[in-house]
């Protein structure tokens, strides 16, 4: 049985002069491992989430907000342990270059916890290989691309080894071949090392190979379940100001006409052999 790495209760947070809160008495678990998107529309409070996982913002004591990470209790006393186990990569990858070039970047998180010169060497020339920048060690961050920098920023994270890395928006400035390229790279590194992923993402396409989706509208938690649970519920969706991915609006569309889709048919792959298959039966 998957352990929970992650468990939060009854989140709050209110930033200062604000009126009402940018989350409101969230609780939700991870289990070890799981890859989790997170959506809602702007303000939802997806990425004040994500910054109170990791320590940066202190969530409202008074409300008895609680939140574990792998065991330990977020506070004072264990932040930094907490804050040793997750990686995050932001929206800009300009805003995580701090290097004056490639190599120092990836090096700058594994300075910062004291790990030996030649483990350094190791585990850089390691991340950077991980993610094909092999060939960019002494490259200034200006002679990069967008996706490149974002690689490196992902390096950086992948060399600190944490237990849980957390996307925040950090597909939203690629097109979408680097998006998916970075998507796939970041499954992969997944799967190799055991790491759960947060998703925090705008694009309701990338959450379908997510083994949960957590809803957030207006700093509450509408829903939390697999893809097919989340957008099988249509109406849900649409109160909260979100899309569906393509292929469930193709099933609602079809539907119209007395079409009826399996809930088995649950990505364009799938969709495109039934179809074909419904084609042949015809």
């Amino acid at each position: 049985m998957q352990k929970k790495i992650i468990e939060v209760e009854n989140l709050t947070y209110t930033y200062k002069d604000a009126k009402q809160p940018a989350l409101e008495n969230i609780s939700f678990s991870v289990k070890e491992n799981e890859w989790v998107s997170i959506i809602g529309h702007n303000g939802s409070g997806k990425s004040t989430l994500s910054r109170l996982l990791n320590g940066l913002l202190r969530a409202d004591e008074e409300k008895n907000s609680k939140i574990t990470i792998d065991g330990l209790i977020l506070n004072s006393t264990n932040l930094w342990k907490i804050r040793d186990m997750i990686g995050i990569v932001f929206q800009n990858p300009e805003n995580q270059f701090v290097g004056t070039n490639v190599q120092d970047d990836v090096a700058f998180g594994l300075e910062n916890r004291n790990i030996s010169r030649t483990e350094m060497i190791k585990r850089v020339n390691s991340a950077l290989q991980a993610v094909g920048m092999q060939n960019y060690k002494n490259a200034e961050p200006q002679m990069l691309s967008g996706g490149q920098k974002q690689r490196v920023a992902i390096a950086g994270i992948i060399a600190i080894r944490p237990k849980i890395i957390i996307l925040d928006e950090s597909t939203s400035m690629l097109d979408p071949e680097g998006r998916t390229s970075i998507l796939s790279l970041i499954r992969d590194l997944q799967q190799k090392n055991d790491m759960t992923v947060l998703s925090i993402t705008h694009n309701i396409q990338e959450t379908l190979h997510s083994d949960q989706i957590l809803v957030l509208d207006s700093g509450k938690k509408v829903a939390q379940g697999t893809p097919q649970e989340i957008f099988s519920n249509i109406s849900m969706i649409e109160k909260a100001g979100l899309g569906l991915p393509f292929v469930y609006e193709l099933k609602k569309e079809l539907a119209v006409y007395g079409i009826k889709i399996p809930d088995s048919v649950s990505n364009e792959e799938k969709m495109v052999e039934y179809l074909c298959q419904l084609n042949s039966n015809m």
